[in-house]
């Protein structure tokens, strides 16, 4: 958590602000001929340095990341210059493809020239996440490897595959600043998602708090930024790179857009339903509706005004859709989800597709065996039936093991 900030401090920040100045911007170099981005202008490989694979896509302006590929690229060869302590960087990021392992790794570093130094590192991940399907950014001052080291802080919200986000990057290289020193990750933010962070104030959920912080120590925080990389650890476009050196030299705004839908269903009486929705957007509010109206929490709804909605205890049927709104009251309705509840009284069955467990294990030992059954009947607790679990018991013996 980082600290109170003074007044002084802001100050700065607001002399540093009148001085912003744009370091890098790639769409200057645009349009980009389609295929190998090396060499078009200011980027390069940066790794393999020895071996370039040329294997760096660009199509439509869109640099395309892809996991089976070698080449890291950068940008810009001979670096810029920054004559503050601020190196802001942003990015517009469509994952087209979930990583395969959890943890996930970096596909972007804020680098010195030449790629000597690493300052932070943005992750990719499915750890932490809620909703399925969907994918986590997280933020490192990782210098070096990050095998052994604090695991990246993931920014608190899941992202859907196939919409845009725009990621922005702080690394403040102030090596006397033990308030901001280090690298911030805000993922579609506001200006008070800047000014609270700038002013230092103490994170509170709620809207205007969406940044994260790397926890680790940096040893390169007197190391000035001077390009962005980028590395094919994950499956993605990225298009509208900028660096400066104010907030508002790289952020972009756009109006909301819904990536997963909530999905329709059917139930039993008395059962619960969850419906998702993830989105991209400003400082996205929520509100779930249904066929009479505006939702409110009580005792069977909850997350009414959150992207994740709960009806307990189903009674009738129903449709239930979301309205996204963000910062800028610009809104997005979903489409409207119906889910059936069946009523009808059903004797015990088992689900299609349910098959016998086999159960391997030591003689003599627990060995735990249920099943499950779903139903109406009024023995039914929640729609499901659960059967007594039959244990075997443990048998203590004394002198020589028993025989199997």
């Amino acid at each position: 958590m980082k600290k109170i900030t003074t007044l002084l401090f802001c100050s700065v920040l607001t002399a540093l602000s009148l001085r912003a100045d744009v370091l890098f911007q790639d769409s200057t170099n645009y349009p980009y001929n389609n295929g190998c981005i090396e060499g078009q202008g200011q980027w390069y490989c940066f790794y393999p340095k020895a071996t370039t694979n040329l294997d760096a896509l660009v199509t439509n302006n869109v640099l395309l990341l892809n996991s089976t590929n070698h080449d890291e690229v950068g940008t810009p060869t001979n670096g810029w210059v920054n004559g503050t302590f601020f190196n802001y960087a942003s990015f517009s990021l469509n994952v087209s493809k979930l990583p395969t392992d959890t943890n996930g790794g970096y596909f972007c570093q804020l680098q010195n020239n030449n790629d000597t130094n690493d300052c932070c590192h943005v992750f990719i991940e499915r750890r932490d996440t809620v909703i399925p399907g969907t994918y986590r950014l997280g933020i490192a001052n990782f210098d070096t490897s990050y095998a052994n080291l604090i695991p990246p802080v993931n920014y608190p919200m899941d992202l859907a595959t196939g919409i845009t986000y725009t990621v922005v990057i702080l690394f403040n290289n102030n090596i006397y600043d033990t308030t901001f020193g280090g690298s911030t990750l805000w993922i579609n933010p506001s200006e008070q998602d800047w000014y609270n962070e700038s002013a230092g104030n103490a994170y509170s959920p709620g809207v205007g708090w969406g940044y994260v912080y790397g926890l680790d120590t940096s040893g390169n925080l007197g190391t000035g930024i001077t390009q962005i990389g980028f590395s094919p650890y994950i499956n993605a476009g990225i298009s509208n790179v900028m660096a400066g050196t104010d907030f508002d030299d790289v952020n972009t705004t756009n109006p909301p857009v819904i990536g997963i839908q909530p999905q329709p269903g059917t139930n039993y009486s008395g059962n619960s339903a969850t419906f998702y929705v993830v989105a991209s957007g400003i400082d996205l509010t929520y509100q779930w509706y249904d066929d009479g109206g505006a939702l409110q929490n009580g005792a069977n709804i909850i997350g009414s005004t959150s992207n994740i909605l709960v009806i307990n205890n189903l009674s009738t049927s129903d449709s239930y859709y979301v309205v996204v709104t963000d910062y800028y009251t610009n809104a997005a309705t979903s489409e409207s989800a119906a889910y059936t509840v069946n009523d009808t009284l059903t004797a015990p069955f088992f689900p299609a597709g349910t098959t016998a467990v086999t159960v391997t294990n030591n003689v003599f030992t627990y060995t735990s065996l249920t099943n499950m059954a779903e139903g109406t009947d009024p023995c039914i607790i929640n729609g499901i039936l659960r059967r007594p679990t039959r244990r075997i018991p443990t048998r203590q013996w004394q002198g020589k093991p028993a025989r199997s």
